[in-house]
């Protein structure tokens, strides 16, 4: 997100004199430790707070967070379900696909 801001606030003129996010994540601890077979391991939340330092009209700060915020690939990527597929190569040698469960 802090990419995109920094991009967009170029293109939108909006001067930034400063930009930290702060990111917190919630995970189920029974299957984020394996230790409950039948709890699941993905993140149930993400929360993050953006602090920006800018002397540009607030109107102007939140169209720029609200452009970022809509064209940040992280976001967007967790928003939407994507497959994932992996390849173990061990020693350089590609073994079994990766699967879902392990």
């Amino acid at each position: 997100m802090l990419s995109q801001l920094t991009r967009f606030a170029s293109v939108q003129d909006v001067a930034i004199d400063a930009a930290e996010m702060e990111v917190r994540a919630t995970f189920p601890q029974l299957g984020k430790y394996g230790l409950d077979p039948s709890v699941g391991v993905a993140m149930e939340r993400l929360e993050y707070a953006l602090d920006v330092r800018s002397d540009a009209p607030r109107e102007r700060v939140v169209a720029l967070v609200e452009t970022a915020a809509r064209y940040c690939h992280a976001a967007q990527s967790l928003r939407v379900a994507v497959p994932v597929e992996g390849t173990l190569r061990l020693n350089g040698e590609e073994l079994v696909p990766v699967s879902e469960d392990g």
